[in-house]
């Protein structure tokens, strides 16, 4: 349930100062204000960041200790320096964001000048089912979809989870939409009580869209990379198990839309790559089980490969791999 409280009033309030300083400071001092937001964020962030230490020590194992060495472990101070990373990225995404609306397609393009792989995107759209890209929380997510809708001209609809916040929930819908996204909110209803948790299951209605969306031919756009739970299904992620969606393999399973992984990550400040994948090939597997497991298998090898590459873009802040 969205919160429209006191606290949720003065946090909306901030965020459009916030985006009054971002809209009038010249591109080099708005990166100096995302330091700044930075530094205040991992004051702020505390527990967030002992997470991601956590996360990191979990996945590459600890170097001091010599806990599941791999030869990718990292130091304590890598550590750090990989979570300060992720900081600075996150408010460096939250200024570009801000900005969007009023810099157009020449701006845009401008913070994406190298795109890799967009003959898998064409394509795939040729074919006439639709697309479904799969991404992560990687670079500039929403760098990505303002990319495909407004340089490439392509009608795009993205998935995602509302915020608690209903002020900046609003603001990020509105902001999208004049990117000429369509935002399609998750939708959960209460269905069962089952001993202490309530299972919620997703509304049929936003099935639907999402399916009618496929079936004109346009994009949507699935976050795969964290925590679904209750749906989803256990798969390792990273080498470690996780809940993850495999609902892009049911809706390609209706409609014949291929399933293409799409990033968009930092080269350097200001300056993104966008890089499409080839669409994955589904297996085909007889038994229903081994069939998704295998596919959903495929979409998070996609998202370990990038993160690899880019450890220090991911967000690690995240509880993604949470003992259910």
């Amino acid at each position: 349930m969205k919160s429209k409280g006191i606290r949720d009033k003065f946090e909306y309030f901030l965020v459009l100062c916030a985006a009054l300083v971002c809209r009038i400071l010249p591109k080099t001092l708005t990166y100096r204000f995302s330091d700044i937001l930075s530094l205040l964020l991992r004051f702020f962030a505390r527990k967030r960041g002992k997470l991601a230490e956590d996360n990191l020590k979990l996945i590459y194992g600890d170097e001091l200790t010599g806990d599941e060495l791999t030869g990718d472990e990292l130091t304590d101070a890598e550590r750090k320096s990989t979570v300060n990373s992720v900081f600075l990225g996150l408010t460096d995404l939250f200024v570009e964001f801000l900005q969007m609306p009023y810099i157009e397609g020449a701006g845009i393009r401008r913070l994406v000048p190298s795109v890799t792989g967009a003959k898998h995107l064409d394509d795939a759209l040729r074919q006439g089912n639709g697309v479904l890209l799969v991404s992560a929380h990687i670079g500039n997510w929403e760098l990505l979809t303002a990319y495909i809708s407004v340089v490439m001209g392509h009608k795009f609809n993205v998935i995602y989870r509302e915020q608690s916040n209903y002020y900046i929930d609003r603001l990020i819908y509105k902001t999208r939409e004049k990117l000429g996204i369509d935002p399609i909110p998750k939708i959960m209803v209460k269905k069962v009580r089952l001993k202490d948790k309530e299972i919620m299951f997703r509304d049929e209605s936003f099935n639907n869209k999402v399916l009618a969306r496929l079936r004109r031919n346009e994009i949507v756009g699935v976050m795969i990379d964290q925590d679904p739970y209750p749906s989803g299904i256990r798969c390792a992620f990273m080498g470690k198990e996780a809940f993850t969606t495999f609902s892009p393999i049911v809706y390609s399973k209706r409609t014949g839309a291929p399933v293409i992984p799409v990033f968009c990550v930092r080269e350097s400040r200001g300056a993104y790559r966008l890089i499409i994948e080839a669409p994955i090939v589904m297996s085909s597997e007889n038994d229903k089980r081994k069939q998704k497991l295998e596919n959903v298998a495929m979409m998070n090898e996609s998202v370990e490969r990038i993160i690899d590459d880019y450890r220090d873009q991911w967000l690690w802040l995240h509880n993604r791999w949470k003992p259910h």
